[in-house]
């Protein structure tokens, strides 16, 4: 029975910021390809995972350093973690929209990176609601209160962050392929994840509601800025 709540504890944020983002796309996208986008988010979990597993391994050996003091430090939570997590994410939009024919609107890319990332906290939901249980057995009340504070942090991080790199990656075609479009959103996106970790993980709770404060605002930017991308067109394939 509880393992039906989980799921469904963790998909509730998801089909919310979902249906948000999707009313910004004057023109829906076919429901297969806005699934398929979920499960490579899915998917890019374990890519992320993946990589930053390999990164720590080799930062412990080449550094000798324990793995719980590399995973504390400032610039594993940067590279190891955001930035690592941010370009999966990222691949799999490529992956998905490179040559696509549903990519004909820049604002395209925004939303197909947003369902990407829903998928990507889909599952760290799962992982941390399980770890919730363990602690809380039976506690409804408990899972409830986790699944608001991811709804209001971690989920909108990884939508946001994601939109982020979506909207410059569709700038950045739309202005004749300018790749430096790309590694600025990128890098914009590292650099919000990472800071937002930092604040969870080592300045606390009251750093950490500031980092929720300053997510909204940046994210109001982020959808006035979507208004630009309804008004442009891709000339040829993305």
């Amino acid at each position: 029975m509880f393992a039906f709540f989980i799921i469904v504890f963790s998909v509730i944020p998801n089909f919310i910021w979902l249906y948000f983002y999707l009313k910004q796309d004057p023109h829906p996208e076919p429901p297969p390809f806005l699934i398929l986008a979920f499960f490579l988010g899915i998917f890019s979990t374990m890519v992320a995972l993946g990589a930053g597993f390999g990164l720590l391994k080799l930062t412990g050996i080449f550094s000798g350093l324990s793995e719980v003091m590399i995973q504390s430090s400032f610039w594993f939570m940067f590279l190891g973690v955001a930035f690592v997590e941010e370009l999966a994410k990222f691949l799999m939009m490529f992956f998905l929209l490179r040559k696509n024919f549903v990519f004909d609107e820049p604002i395209d890319a925004l939303i197909y990176s947003v369902v990407i990332a829903l998928g990507f906290a889909f599952v760290e939901n799962i992982v941390y609601l399980v770890s919730v249980f363990n602690q809380f057995p039976q506690d409804l009340s408990q899972m409830a209160y986790f699944v608001s504070l991811r709804f209001i942090g971690a989920n909108f991080l990884h939508t946001l962050c994601s939109g982020l790199v979506g909207y410059f990656w569709a700038t950045g075609i739309v202005r004749h392929r300018n790749p430096s479009r790309l590694f600025l959103g990128i890098f914009l996106a590292t650099a919000i994840h990472g800071l937002f970790n930092f604040s969870l993980v080592v300045l606390g709770m009251p750093f950490y509601v500031i980092s929720v404060v300053l997510l909204f605002i940046l994210g109001l930017f982020l959808l006035r800025d979507a208004e630009t991308l309804r008004h442009l067109k891709i000339s040829s394939g993305a």
